[in-house]
């Protein structure tokens, strides 16, 4: 079975769901590193990339978009 985001990043119409999950793509945002610059960055990146805003990411590898714009930060989720 493909990963969704291995085929969903490839297509515009993917950029329409307000979810997506990607398991090496929450990897990727959340690495380890000593600066929140870096997370910042990829974050920045992704949102720029998918024109949407990160609400939250959860351990389970989703990443979940906002409705609308807004100036408020993402949350980080652990899934229970």
């Amino acid at each position: 079975m493909t990963p969704i985001c291995k085929t969903c990043l490839k297509f515009p119409i993917c950029k329409y769901k307000q979810e997506m999950e990607c398991v090496d793509l929450v990897r990727w945002i959340m690495k380890n590193d000593t600066t929140t610059v870096g997370f910042q960055e990829r974050i920045t990146s992704i949102e720029k990339l998918w024109g949407k805003e990160v609400s939250s990411i959860l351990s389970s590898g989703t990443l979940k978009f906002k409705e609308e714009e807004d100036n408020y930060s993402c949350m980080i989720v652990k899934n229970m």
